[in-house]
């Protein structure tokens, strides 16, 4: 970086503030537990106080929180912990981590309407849920997080194909399961 270039100025109480929710979000949809997710937003937190990274932006800052967020959950993965033990949690966790900061956008004034928005969300997010690992994670990055592909393939370390790939059988599933409820064209 040149001399000239400013760094971002930052707190680890803003951070926290801003990124806590989206770190939850990732690590709940990458390891599935809501436990384990608490657990991993702390470590992801920790490095940051304990590392104090200088940023050059905001979405350096979000990157860079994304990206431990992505370590830690495979360190987790590779555990022999992880490995024994299976998760008790079920995907109302997942559907209420992301709910709490993305809201249906139904209009009030019409509540059969916000009630249909609602369970359109549930339903959506009941289906995520049930992806498999890989799948479930570029949706929710894609998706909820409205990271790029570029973007997801250097969190993940997965090449763009892998990751569109990932994408595509994830949409797939989703058409499927949620055909059978909704009334979808191909």
């Amino acid at each position: 970086m040149g001399e000239n270039a400013k760094m971002y100025e930052w707190s680890s109480q803003a951070l926290v503030e801003q990124y806590s929710s989206m770190v939850f979000r990732v690590a709940l949809t990458a390891c599935g537990s809501r436990a384990e997710a608490e657990d991993l937003m702390q470590e992801v937190f920790l490095r940051l106080v304990q590392t104090r990274p200088d940023f050059s932006s905001a979405e350096h800052a979000k990157a860079w929180l994304l990206r431990v967020t992505m370590n830690c959950c495979a360190s987790l993965g590779r555990s022999v912990w992880k490995r024994r033990v299976g998760s008790l949690d079920e995907w109302r966790d997942y559907r209420d981590a992301t709910t709490d900061s993305k809201k249906g956008s139904a209009n009030a004034d019409e509540p059969a309407a916000a009630l249909d928005a609602s369970q359109q969300r549930t339903d959506v997010l009941s289906a995520v849920a049930k992806l498999p690992p890989k799948q479930r994670l570029c949706v929710h990055l894609f998706y909820f997080e409205e990271q790029s592909i570029a973007e997801i393939s250097t969190l993940t370390s997965w090449p763009t194909s892998t990751v569109k790939s990932h994408l595509r059988r994830g949409r797939s599933n989703l058409r499927a399961t949620l055909s059978e409820e909704y009334d979808y064209d191909n």
